[in-house]
């Protein structure tokens, strides 16, 4: 399970905190058809930022196309966890 993200943008009036979060997880795979968290696992460049534009155009902080949002190159601080989520269940014991 992905948590949400927050990413800290730097912006010419000032840093932009946006959380991105399951709708942006399934966005990203309904445009790339590829899994969100294998391609943040892999760290990629684009996942994140279309990740955090998406965020933003949802949360209307962006009218920006995602084209004119890489453009810019934005600069971020590395996404953090909001809030840990526990496991949904505990594992089964197996009397090993």
């Amino acid at each position: 399970m992905l948590n949400p993200m927050t990413f800290t943008l730097e912006r010419e009036s000032g840093p932009l905190t946006v959380v991105a979060s399951g709708l942006d997880y399934a966005a990203f795979e309904d445009e790339f058809d590829k899994a969100a968290i294998t391609s943040i696992s892999e760290g990629r460049y684009k996942t994140f930022m279309y990740l955090c534009w998406h965020a933003m155009k949802r949360q209307d902080l962006t009218e920006q196309t995602f084209d004119e949002f890489l453009a810019e190159s934005p600069t971020f601080g590395a996404p953090e966890k909001v809030e840990d989520v526990p496991p949904l269940e505990s594992p089964q014991h197996t009397g090993m």
